[in-house]
């Protein structure tokens, strides 16, 4: 008779690029069995219904969704780890009483400026984690943060680039500024914006349409990209005042660091040859710095940002 030891696990989280598959692999690793279940995301519909201001309508919809997901939830499990996920409190306590004897945990990859989330809501774990020093240190939680998957080192092709949203005039200023400033360089700016997006601010951002497109590079394309980039730009949009996964990924592919983000500077891996802090005054500066080699992050400072210490705290600590 097969007797399945392997622990239970549960992770509730935010379906975004393949970040949340990659946390299953690694804690599958550790032998586990794993199980997702996605929170809520906005489709074009409720998108529609919110700018015509239908809020019930929406908790309506988010409502029957959540109820399909959790009322069927009765497996027992170990641990139940929350991903940036801020789910109204009575479906955490219908977990919890489904799961008495699980262990909670919390990780934002977010800052709390960023999210509505209330001291009710954080008593409901008993470990939380932050990406942010300032959150970790202003509610009295484990820093801790974001990761990279595995060493990818390939030939530098392209001298900048650029993944990511475009959240605000701000970050879309300064890629123009960057074109304008070095148009015999190699750039590639992926600068993604779905459809409904671009129509709602194309004159408020006042967009190039041939700047943007409305398709998400996949994850393992992003990689390879960041892996034969010379450089990559990490933009933070304006409520952002700590460093993004993009600065953190880079470590894995040895690839520089332009950025915005001040506090940079306090972090172990900062050298001053591989990231670049972009002002406005010192945009000139950039095509020397590119020519300095870069310089390899020692093994124990590179090892505190992988996937497997992230996982080792995450569930051991």
């Amino acid at each position: 008779m097969y007797l399945n030891n392997k622990k239970k696990l549960l992770i509730i989280a935010p379906k975004f690029y393949d970040y949340i598959d990659l946390i299953k692999i690694e804690i599958e690793w550790l032998n586990f069995n794993v199980d997702i279940k996605y929170t809520f995301k906005h489709s074009l519909v409720t998108r529609i219904l919110n700018s015509f201001g239908l809020n019930k309508a929406i908790k309506f919809i988010r409502k029957n969704y959540y109820d399909k997901i959790f009322h069927v939830l009765n497996n027992e499990y170990e641990i139940v780890v929350f991903i940036t996920t801020i789910l109204p409190i009575e479906y955490i306590d219908l977990i919890k009483k489904n799961n008495p004897n699980a262990s909670y945990r919390l990780y934002l990859w977010d800052s709390i400026s960023r999210i509505e989330i209330s001291n009710e809501y954080l008593t409901k774990f008993d470990k939380i984690f932050s990406y942010s020093k300032q959150d970790s240190t202003d509610l009295d939680i484990n820093y801790r943060p974001f990761f990279f998957n595995k060493i990818k080192l390939q030939n530098k092709q392209i001298d900048i680039s650029f993944v990511g949203k475009l959240h605000d005039k701000k970050r879309y200023e300064i890629l123009k500024k960057i074109k304008y400033h070095y148009p015999d360089l190699n750039l590639k700016l992926h600068i993604y914006l779905d459809f409904y997006s671009y129509v709602k601010n194309v004159f408020k951002l006042n967009i190039n349409y041939l700047d943007i497109t409305h398709k998400k590079l996949p994850y393992t394309s992003y990689i390879d990209l960041l892996s034969k980039s010379l450089c990559i730009l990490d933009i933070p949009t304006v409520e952002q005042t700590e460093i993004t996964t993009r600065v953190i990924e880079a470590l894995g592919t040895q690839t520089k660091i332009i950025t915005t983000v001040k506090n940079i500077t306090e972090y172990d891996f900062y050298r001053p040859e591989n990231i670049f802090l972009l002002n406005n005054t010192n945009f000139q500066e950039i095509r020397l710095w590119l020519k300095t080699p870069y310089s390899p992050i020692e093994e124990e400072i590179l090892s505190r940002y992988s996937i497997e210490n992230f996982i080792n705290e995450l569930i051991y600590k």
